[in-house]
């Protein structure tokens, strides 16, 4: 397992035009993730995970469940396992917050890494290119750098794919244990995995049912192990589910639709504003369009191959036929499932299945027949990314974050409200909330004033403000800039806000 894993890092036939090579890209792509951590996002569902975790290592007991999701399920404990691992390595150093955004998006990277050089690897046809555009995607760079669970299933479900599609190829024990693993992990961190990890199962089957009725042995060694590992959260879940009232759902409807469809937009910087919750700054939104731009050729590019995939099914080699095959059976299961659970077009849906719509994407560059088009869009797709991606983290650092509800003020920002307060001798209740859109950040400032009441952490911390806020009841509001656009949030005496 070492020695193929090791295989991953020869690059002799991974280049692209030009002289970078396509591991030189991709660790570039991958350190601007590091740039300006302090301007994380840090949000109540954040918040609510890392402090459950917390709560169960003060009372030394692992988590037996996650979070309650949106639609009434409760989610399985590994994020919360994964957290707690964090806050006893953090502990032992007085780790200031954000030592964890670095830890966890360090641990994200390498792994997408891995899986990156695994998937081009194993599918030597996928255009250099669409390796690259991944970590340049501001989807997959504001998921790295969020303390949160779901963003879990964006490296978690790639090496399954890996794993799953490497065994097809060649089939060893190692790599059906390790399917077998992230399968049922990628369940136990959202459910929202379901249907990739079955289109998979299914797949497996279908290609390997002889290697597994040769192998009965290790195939029901490998089944019984992950039947173990899934089974107290199956039990408490099964248990949940037979005394819940069961009205979490609603009505199912098509609306999932107008986002499965947008699935290729994840790969580009089409959905920039979703973040921002602006229009943005003017420069920064003109830049976001031009970078947008290689993002509606691969929307074309996907969309053809989406049709040729279920109207046309023309002649193809046995590895795209095998593709294919995949691709209809996720979206023969996508769709009801989609429908059912009344999926919306949120992005973050799109952590556990985004591999089917690179995987179509891909086709879609692949069989580009004009060879000066295909350089030109590579050319225009590396520069444009990286543009875009830098514009995307220079806009939160400039801007303070936004008043998004999917981002907010940054990490620095509520880190110095929390420090000012304690050193005010303030409580978060103390605090009087003057504008709405900050009402849910009572949440992250009250989990980080528990935070901080270790007097030994935040050996890293920012600097605090001068201002003393002693004998003085505070006031929170955001930083009026004329277009209402900038995220910060600002701590006043009472008196003096106007």
């Amino acid at each position: 397992m070492c020695q193929y894993l090791a295989s991953l890092f020869n690059v002799n036939s991974l280049s692209i035009p030009g002289k970078y090579s396509l591991v030189g890209c991709l660790l570039l792509a991958l350190s601007l993730r590091f740039v300006f951590m302090w301007d994380a996002s840090f949000l109540p569902d954040e918040v609510a995970l890392m402090a459950a975790a917390m709560k169960l290592n003060a009372s030394s007991e692992w988590a037996t469940h996650g979070l309650l999701g949106t639609r009434g399920m409760v989610y399985g404990p590994l994020a919360t396992w994964i957290f707690q691992i964090y806050f006893y390595i953090g502990d032992l150093i007085n780790a200031d917050i954000v030592f964890y955004f670095y830890l966890n998006c360090f641990i994200k990277s390498a792994l997408l890494f891995v899986g990156l050089l695994w998937i081009k690897k194993i599918m030597k046809w996928i255009p250099p290119i669409m390796i690259i555009l991944v970590p340049l995607s501001p989807h997959f760079f504001m998921y790295s750098r969020m303390l949160w669970d779901n963003p879990f299933l964006v490296e978690m479900s790639l090496l399954l794919f890996c794993s799953c599609w490497s065994f097809i190829q060649t089939p060893k024990l190692w790599k059906l244990a390790l399917a077998a693993f992230l399968a049922i992990s990628s369940v136990m961190v959202h459910f929202m995995a379901v249907p990739f990890v079955v289109s998979l199962l299914i797949l497996l089957l279908w290609e390997r049912k002889n290697w597994f009725l040769s192998n009965k042995v290790p195939t029901f060694i490998v089944v019984g192990s992950a039947l173990a590992y899934c089974y107290p959260y199956a039990s408490f879940l099964t248990e949940y589910i037979s005394k819940s009232s069961g009205g979490g759902m609603g009505e199912p409807n098509f609306k999932f639709l107008e986002g499965v469809l947008l699935g290729f937009s994840i790969l580009g910087h089409i959905a920039y504003n979703y973040f921002s919750g602006s229009t943005g700054l003017v420069v920064a939104q003109l830049i976001g369009y031009v970078c947008a731009l290689y993002g509606i050729v691969l929307g074309g590019l996907f969309l053809r191959e989406l049709y040729r995939m279920v109207i046309m099914g023309r002649s193809a080699g046995p590895e795209e036929k095998l593709v294919l095959k995949f691709l209809r059976i996720f979206w023969l299961i996508l769709i009801p499932f989609a429908y059912f659970t009344k999926l919306g077009g949120h992005p973050h849906y799109f952590n556990g299945i985004w591999v089917s719509f690179f995987l179509l994407c891909s086709l879609g560059v692949a069989h580009i027949s004009s060879v000066r088009f295909q350089l030109f869009f590579q050319r225009a797709s590396i520069f444009l990314g990286f543009l875009g991606l830098i514009n995307f983290l220079t806009y939160y650092h400039v801007n303070n974050g936004s008043r998004g509800i999917h981002y907010g003020p940054t990490l620095s920002n509520q880190s110095q409200i929390s420090r000012q307060l304690a050193n005010a001798e303030l409580k978060v209740k103390d605090l009087e909330i003057s504008e709405t859109h900050l009402l849910k950040m009572k949440q992250s400032l009250t989990f980080l004033e528990s935070f901080y009441s270790n007097a030994n952490r935040g050996t890293f911390s920012i600097p605090l403000p001068a201002n003393d806020m002693r004998k003085y009841s505070p006031v929170l509001y955001g930083k009026d800039d004329g277009g209402g656009l900038n995220g910060r949030m600002n701590l006043q005496h009472k008196e003096s806000v106007e």
